[in-house]
């Protein structure tokens, strides 16, 4: 696991601290983030996250310096510098233009990071997020890569990565 940080204009995004497990407890349990993102015990998980190769960071509002979601890119390939990106956002941020804002920020950290590929693994019916990824906020160029059934959820999975040119 590394720590890193980086804000946008309303966002600060760094690692988690103690303190704020309560807070992600609280927003891992909201049914709008448990529709696509289940981590069990949201402690459990946090620790678990020290054994990959990622960068997890804490979404904070920078007005009021309070936790309302997550972000995080696990290294899916070195050679290909490409992340795997996960993250959710409190319901009374997930609009178009957090996310956005979000996603933005992200993709520019990572490519300072030596990272140039996003790769997001959607669900088949989270249509909100690929509209968003669709949408031209960030100058990429999204290459449709494959669909899958995840086994054990049975779920249908749709690959999408966003390449830097």
């Amino acid at each position: 696991m590394q720590k890193t940080n980086f804000s946008t204009t309303r966002l600060v995004c760094q690692p988690l601290e103690e303190k704020d497990i309560r807070a992600f407890r609280q927003i891992a349990a909201e049914p709008h983030v448990q529709k696509f993102f289940h981590c069990g015990d949201p402690v459990d998980f946090l620790h678990g996250l020290e054994q990959y190769d990622c960068y997890p960071m804490g979404v904070y509002s920078a007005s009021g310096s309070y936790l309302i979601g997550y972000i995080n890119g696990y290294v899916y390939s070195k050679s290909e510098q490409e992340l795997l990106v996960e993250f959710f956002l409190t319901e009374e941020f997930y609009n178009f233009d957090y996310v956005a804002e979000l996603l933005r920020g992200f993709a520019h950290h990572s490519q300072q990071l030596g990272f140039y590929t996003l790769r997001f693994e959607l669900e088949q019916d989270d249509e909100d997020v690929r509209h968003l990824l669709n949408m031209s906020f960030i100058p990429v160029h999204p290459i449709p890569e494959e669909y899958y059934t995840d086994e054990q959820s049975g779920k249908h999975i749709h690959v999408f990565k966003m390449v830097f040119w």
